[in-house]
């Protein structure tokens, strides 16, 4: 089973609704965060006792959590991940470089928050937050750049000037159209790659300071 959904940096309401949905007999199995993609799979539910007969109420429905960390080593990474693993927590989806890891449990007999204390759990929206707005800042220069010489505002009155392929306004039929529909990806990129550019930056920004929010939110309790 897959669903969609966004959450940007709101790790707390992601982690309720996975779980909601695990509660309902599934399982995560993996994750593509930036297109918002879950797949679950059905899991039968483990019982907290030995005994064959159990109830809803005694069932163990694992627990999943997400955490933030990016390691410049594999050395490291794994060290992070085997120590999850010595406290009962299986490592679902993240690498080394992409941020967000996430954690099922194991066994009922774990902690059910990977967090100790509220600082702790502060402690992920800030490192979130410090690398949207380092993003926006190493990349500010090159804004700047785009902005002196005007590319920022693409310019649609000379949109023929990004396609590139030699007297594609002179063919006709099928080969203007295969030459086109070929090119307009790369056209597109061309012509619009400054204000892209903008849009992500805006977005990083936004994301930054949204899980900068959060943290100091996180840091009151």
């Amino acid at each position: 089973m897959r669903k969609y959904r966004l959450f940007f940096t709101n790790i707390s309401k992601e982690e309720a609704w996975i779980n909601q949905i695990t509660a309902q007999d599934y399982r995560l199995k993996k994750i593509a965060p930036f297109l918002g993609q879950y797949t679950f799979e059905e899991h039968q539910p483990i019982a907290k006792n030995s005994s064959q007969e159990f109830s809803k109420t005694e069932t163990f429905f694992p627990q999943v959590r997400i955490d933030f960390r990016i390691f410049s080593k594999q050395e490291t990474f794994k060290d992070y991940l085997n120590l999850f693993e010595d406290y009962g927590w299986r490592h679902i989806a993240g690498t080394k470089s992409s941020g967000f890891q996430y954690f099922e449990q194991t066994h009922p007999g774990c902690d059910d928050e990977i967090f100790s204390d509220p600082s702790s759990r502060a402690g992920c929206y800030q490192r979130i937050s410090h690398f949207c707005l380092e993003l926006v800042i190493l990349y500010l220069p090159l804004l700047i750049m785009f902005s002196s010489s005007g590319r920022l505002i693409p310019d649609f009155q000379h949109w023929k000037e990004w396609y590139f392929t030699p007297g594609l306004w002179e063919m006709s039929g099928k080969n203007f159209w295969a030459a086109f529909l070929f090119e307009t990806p790369f056209a597109l990129g061309r012509g619009l790659s400054a204000a892209l550019f903008l849009i992500i930056l805006i977005c990083y920004g936004y994301f930054g300071l949204k899980a900068l929010y959060y943290y100091q939110k996180e840091k009151k309790h």
